[in-house]
């Protein structure tokens, strides 16, 4: 099941479907590739993350499952700043205000 999750992964990465890439290598349990992939797609929407497509929201939804701690360490600060950023932005525009805060 993995190694199909895998190769699914590289089939979604190779024709430009972000969100479901991320997803499978999550679920392959490939953290770091799902970390540099999804933070790579995620650049784009820094500066105005209310922007962010239905794909992006689907990266992000699939990076809220990654275990941090299989990651690697130079991966983690970067990774965490970026889900903090995405994901306050997220509940701002529910208007789970206290989350947000």
């Amino acid at each position: 099941m993995l190694f199909y999750r895998e190769n699914r992964a590289i089939e979604e990465e190779t024709i430009g479907n972000d969100g479901d890439a991320v997803v499978s290598f999550v679920i392959s349990r490939q953290y770091s590739k799902a970390v540099s992939y999804g933070i790579q797609y995620l650049k784009k929407y820094l500066k105005e993350p209310l922007d962010i497509n239905a794909n992006g929201r689907r990266v992000i939804k699939g990076l809220k499952y990654v275990m941090v701690s299989e990651i690697e360490e130079s991966q983690r600060l970067p990774f965490l700043c970026y889900m903090l950023w995405f994901c306050s932005h997220e509940a701002a525009e529910l208007k789970l205000w206290n989350t947000r805060y």
